[in-house]
């Protein structure tokens, strides 16, 4: 897969991730641990953590799975 293709991916996760639906959100969570470690372009990864899209009481283990993938280390 490209870098475009993969950012796109990433991208529409992230704007996905905090929909009602827990369904969504799982899926979502999926798909950003999956591609996480193998991109090195992090800069979408930042708007996970703003408009209050991760919850940190409901999401720390996703978070703190995050934080050990590779792009959590940059």
């Amino acid at each position: 897969m490209g870098d475009i293709a993969e950012r796109a991916i990433i991208k529409i996760a992230i704007t996905h991730f905090s929909y009602e639906d827990d369904l969504y959100e799982e899926k979502c969570k999926e798909i950003i641990l999956e591609h996480c470690n193998s991109t090195n372009d992090v800069r979408d990864y930042s708007l996970l953590f703003s408009d209050c899209k991760v919850d940190i009481n409901k999401d720390a283990n996703f978070i703190t799975e995050f934080m050990e993938s590779r792009a959590g280390k940059k």
